[in-house]
């Protein structure tokens, strides 16, 4: 786990095998990370973004051509974030070899860079 300047939790975490559950792992982990921000009597105003990055070896959203998916607490009707406390991050390597052309960010090349370097 790292500390942004601005005090916000990262968690990087990869997984080469699916175990079929990667959406529950990573709310476990998000919440044992932002619950472990206080000791009991201290305010919730201290608690600190925490911001989960998960780099999968797998497809994990079937059906899905993104390779990055991203997620927050909102509103189901307006969209209307609660709370900028919870970001969650997938990023799926597979769907990354689709692309047949140069990068055209700096996500796209750290992710090509990432499925050249794994082993086959």
């Amino acid at each position: 786990m790292q500390t942004t300047k601005e005090g916000t939790l990262i968690n990087i975490e990869v997984q080469v095998a699916n175990q079929y559950n990667i959406d529950k792992r990573t709310m476990y982990c998000w919440a044992g990370l932002y619950h472990g921000q206080l000791t009991s009597g201290q305010k919730f105003a201290g608690l600190r973004k925490t911001v989960i990055i998960n780099i999968l070896a797998f497809d994990w959203f079937r059906g899905d051509g993104r390779y990055h998916r991203s997620f927050h607490v909102r509103d189901d009707e307006t969209g209307e974030l609660l709370c900028d406390d919870l970001e969650i991050h997938f990023l799926e390597l597979e769907k990354i070899k689709a692309i047949k052309r140069r990068p055209k960010n700096a996500l796209e090349a750290w992710m090509m860079y990432l499925n050249d370097a794994a082993p086959n």
